[in-house]
């Protein structure tokens, strides 16, 4: 008898805790969860006085119950407030009932308690917003409430709002001689009265080119200038370009700055014979020359896409002497009293041929 009843009590002892575990898993199947909510700004980074997108999405995790009374608030951080119309997006669609209010110039946000959502389903409405002041806005929700999951999760998201700006661009002088300093000034004007200054850097570009021929810190008086006198014979175009920073949005030249430089002597076509320059600039565009080209003491020279078939020399020290997309036998310079460029992409300045040493 003993050992019937201890039989007994061990089976007894191992339906139990089964049946215990079923009924919590039943009980768990029989659970229903809150609604879950996201948001997100669309742009995520806006000027002052623009207009963003909040999105807020609500979704119903619940894979056979519809979610109703679900609802939340959102009190805009100071900075955004809501624009016109306000409520854009739809908002009843897909098993969605979706009733938010947002009035125009004020900063709240509503889903009211008669929302619904269906099981399984995610239902978005937007709200357009606009920035009034610079900076990194955190918006984030109240809970989302819903009758039958009760309480779920608040959204956070952040729009990062910064002062637009505008670069101008200046030149002088517009018609120097080649060799010559060339300074160009660029101003950079925020487009609001937040008081800030804007920092970063300007880049400037020379006659289209994708690399910039300088890049300069931004003075705290909103200028960055540039000074070269490294620029080839014609018309030279230059782009500004300014960086922006956390506060202030990036901005370009509507209109870029020209200047026209010359020189004192101008060969073309072909010279038959070594070339000795005379005093002052020699520019040698287009140009094929029958001989080796010769710099004296106090000359300059521009050679652009030229040919000389001798060596060109400058030993006697030379103020400035450029030579781009060109050919010649050798390449000697010494001495130089100023700049040399022989090849630079970031100046303009194409690659040359060379047939003996530079």
């Amino acid at each position: 008898m003993r050992r019937r009843r201890t039989s007994v009590l061990l089976a007894l002892a191992l339906i139990i805790p089964a049946v215990v575990g079923a009924t919590q898993l039943a009980a768990l199947a029989d659970v229903i969860v809150p609604p879950v909510l996201t948001k997100t700004f669309l742009p995520s980074t806006v000027a002052v006085g623009d207009t963003t997108t909040v999105i807020f999405t609500v979704t119903n995790p619940n894979a056979t119950q519809v979610l109703t009374g679900v609802h939340f608030t959102d009190s805009l951080p100071t900075g955004l407030v809501v624009a016109s119309p306000g409520v854009i997006g739809p908002t009843n669609a897909f098993g969605c009932q979706l009733d938010p209010n947002a009035v125009t110039g004020s900063s709240l946000v509503t889903l009211l308690n008669m929302s619904s959502v269906g099981a399984g389903k995610s239902c978005e409405f937007e709200v357009a917003v606009t920035a009034t002041q610079v900076g990194s806005l955190v918006n984030t929700t109240s809970t989302i409430l819903s009758n039958e999951g009760g309480a779920g999760n608040a959204a956070t998201a952040t729009l990062t709002v910064i002062e637009s700006t505008t670069t101008a661009l200046m030149v002088s002088p517009t018609h120097p001689r080649f060799g010559q300093p060339v300074t160009f000034p660029a101003t950079v004007t925020p487009g609001g009265t937040t008081g800030l200054t804007p920092g970063g850097t300007v880049s400037f570009y020379l006659n289209g080119s994708t690399t910039p021929i300088a890049t300069v810190p931004l003075s705290t008086d909103g200028t960055a200038k540039f000074t070269t006198a490294a620029l080839p014979a014609g018309v030279n175009t230059v782009t500004a370009i300014y960086s922006g920073d956390n506060n202030f949005g990036p901005s370009g030249t509507t209109t870029d700055a020209s200047t026209t430089v010359s020189c004192t002597t101008t060969i073309t076509g072909t010279h038959q014979g070594s070339l000795i320059l005379g005093p002052g600039s020699t520019c040698i565009v287009n140009a094929s020359i029958n001989g080796a080209v010769v710099v004296p003491a106090g000359s300059s020279l521009d050679l652009e896409n030229s040919t000389v078939t001798g060596a060109v020399s400058a030993t006697s020290g030379t103020p400035a002497l450029r030579m781009c997309g060109s050919s010649a036998s050798s390449v000697t310079v010494e001495n130089a009293t100023g700049f040399v460029v022989v090849g630079d992409p970031a100046d303009g300045c194409a690659a040359n041929t060379l047939s003996g040493p530079l």
